[in-house]
C-alpha cells in the first residue's frame, strides 16, 4: 500500500501522466484532435476541394467544348447558338397569320427542346419521317440528311454546323424565309 504525499489534485505523482500538474509532455500541450494525421488529412481534402472546383470552372465556362476533356457528358458546341439563331430568324420571318413548321430528325434531341421550348410548331422525331419532311425549318443529323433530301419538295437553304463534337447536324431553311441578299 503506497501512502506517499501527492500534492497534486489528480492524486498522481509529478509528471506521471495521471493527472498530475508536474512538467507536461508535448502531447498534453497541444489538443488530442489536432494529430498530425487529422492535419495531413484536412490539407489533403482542401487540396481536392480547390482542384475540384477548378476543374469545374474549366469545365463549364473555359473549355466546355474542348476535346481534350476527359468528360463523360457530352456538351454541345459553340455553334449550338448558330444554330439556335437561325432557327429563331427563320422563324421570325414566317408570317403572323400562320404557324411556324419547325422539323428537327435527330436521334438525340436533347438540348433542343429545351431551345425551343417556347416556339410554336416544333415536331422531334428520332429519324426522318416522309410525311413531315417539308417545313420552315428542317434540322437533321448528317448521317439522315441523303435520305432526307430526296423526300423534300420545295427548295431549302442548306448549312452544315456540330451540335455535338464531331456530329454534324444540317439545317435546312425554306427559302420562303432566307432575307434578301444584302446590297454592298
Amino acid at each position: 500500500m503506497d501512502l506517499s504525499f501527492s500534492p497534486s489534485p489528480g492524486g498522481g505523482r509529478l509528471g506521471d501522466g495521471r493527472g498530475g500538474r508536474g512538467v507536461r509532455t508535448p502531447r498534453a500541450s497541444r489538443p488530442a484532435w489536432l494529430s498530425p494525421a487529422l492535419i495531413a488529412l484536412i490539407a489533403l481534402i482542401a487540396l481536392g476541394l480547390v482542384w475540384m472546383g477548378w476543374r469545374a470552372v474549366e469545365t463549364s465556362f473555359l473549355r466546355h467544348d474542348d476535346d481534350a476533356l476527359t468528360i463523360v457528358y457530352v456538351p454541345t458546341t459553340r455553334q449550338a447558338r448558330d444554330l439556335i439563331a437561325t432557327v429563331e430568324e427563320a422563324v421570325a420571318r414566317v408570317p403572323p397569320d400562320r404557324k411556324p413548321k419547325v422539323r428537327v430528325f435527330l436521334p438525340y434531341s436533347w438540348p433542343l427542346p429545351w431551345y425551343f421550348r417556347d416556339m410554336e410548331g416544333v415536331g422531334v422525331w428520332t429519324e426522318v419521317q416522309e410525311k413531315w419532311v417539308d417545313g420552315d425549318v428542317v434540322i437533321v443529323e448528317g448521317g439522315q440528311d441523303p435520305k432526307l433530301r430526296p423526300l423534300m419538295k420545295e427548295r431549302y437553304v442548306r448549312r452544315e454546323l456540330e451540335l455535338r463534337p464531331r456530329t454534324p447536324v444540317v439545317v435546312y431553311v425554306n427559302e420562303r424565309l432566307t432575307p434578301p441578299p444584302s446590297e454592298p
